[in-house]
């Protein structure tokens, strides 16, 4: 996540405009379908740990590549490249926290999403800080170098609980065109439900940055802010929802979220952007607290749904995840051409596609558990 806060000088190497850098940006979704149909097998069929090994090492490698780019083109099959790995990694980490959380009985995917929102804060933390005195090409390299050193050496470390290669005898059929198209028939409702709660976290990855900065006129660094705020609110929940749950059940909450989080971020963004006009200061922190009611809209809800998956379907983790992840990335890739084309135009206008979804996600709250949480 440390290229998403300074997005707006990459955007500018590869003098793209919005509509085409969003467009670019998107396409990248190509590669992640393609991981989307066949890792979920092969983790099944091999085991976690070394799909964790090559992914993170090809994707922190292509990561670090991108600072170093100045051809669109190249860059758009580089991102088709990262999209592979990003989702081959996030197939088999999930499929581990699964796995996991069956094993000991404990609600752990929203804790897990949760320390991911952590490293995702302090990377738009390091950024806030050195944004406007490190070139973009040493920050990028630097803090990848570091990530991928740690992250061989905790795989390294959970080698004796990582879900290993099936049995021999495991009649789990391999990836065909049918097992494809059956994946648009996987648990439609929640399908439905996390495209409207995802799509708010792939609009702020993607375009907070933009928006504070050629929008909102803001400087560099405190561009970055937007995207702060938001997953820091998105970690105070993901890391609390245990102790919600035993106040109220995971029904009450995934109805309430998305409501109040739609309709406050809707509300300040708007009246943001039309206080900025005259007073940009004033506007820009209105827009903050917009951002901040959009992490605590969407925050638990996509692990709630990987979690609701799960316990609906007798198949393994790793093809759950992907088969969600599948369709998710289809639908998420035409919704993310439709903002790119009015983000084009408006990007404040694109946001509130994003924001009406959010609110929609209530619809399928009926999806989670009625029972309140037993507290430990």
């Amino acid at each position: 996540m440390c290229i998403a806060p300074r997005i707006p000088e990459i955007q500018d190497n590869l003098h793209l405009s919005n509509g085409k850098f969003g467009t670019y940006l998107a396409l990248g979704a190509i590669g992640s379908m393609i991981a989307l149909i066949i890792i979920g097998d092969v983790v099944h069929k091999i085991g976690v740990r070394t799909v964790l090994i090559g992914s993170a090492s090809f994707m922190y490698g292509l990561i670090a590549w991108v600072p170093h780019m100045h051809s669109a083109t190249l860059w758009f099959w580089v991102n088709i490249g990262i999209g592979f790995c990003i989702s081959a990694f996030h197939i088999s980490v999930n499929a581990q926290a699964i796995h996991r959380q069956e094993e000991t009985g404990e609600l752990l995917l929203p804790r897990f999403h949760g320390l991911w929102s952590s490293g995702a804060v302090t990377s738009a933390a390091i950024a806030l800080v050195i944004t406007d005195f490190t070139p973009l090409t040493w920050h990028v390299d630097g803090l990848l170098l570091m990530c991928w050193t740690i992250s061989m050496y905790a795989i390294y470390k959970l080698n004796p609980i990582l879900m290993g290669p099936a049995p021999a005898d495991d009649e789990h059929p391999a990836t065909s065109l049918k097992s494809i198209l059956a994946s648009f028939t996987f648990e439609p409702l929640v399908n439905f439900g996390m495209l409207m709660a995802i799509q708010i976290e792939f609009m702020v990855n993607d375009w907070a940055t933009i928006y504070a900065k050629k929008t909102l006129h803001m400087g560099a660094s405190i561009s970055i802010l937007i995207y702060f705020v938001f997953v820091i609110s998105m970690i105070s929940i993901r890391f609390s929802i245990n102790r919600l749950f035993t106040i109220r059940p995971e029904r009450f909450w995934m109805f309430w979220n998305p409501i109040v989080g739609g309709v406050g971020f809707l509300t300040l963004l708007l009246t943001g952007a039309k206080v900025s006009h005259s007073h940009q200061t004033f506007g820009f922190i209105i827009t903050l607290f917009a951002f901040i009611f959009a992490g605590i809209g969407c925050s638990f809800i996509l692990p709630g749904f990987f979690g609701i998956a799960a316990r609906r379907s007798n198949l393994p983790g790793g093809v759950v995840v992907a088969r969600l992840g599948l369709v998710n990335t289809v639908l998420v890739l035409l919704v993310k051409l439709v903002i790119s084309s009015v983000a084009a135009k408006s990007v404040t206008a694109a946001f509130i596609i994003p924001g009406v979804m959010l609110i929609l996600t209530a619809a399928t709250a009926f999806l989670g558990s009625s029972e309140k949480q037993v507290r430990a």
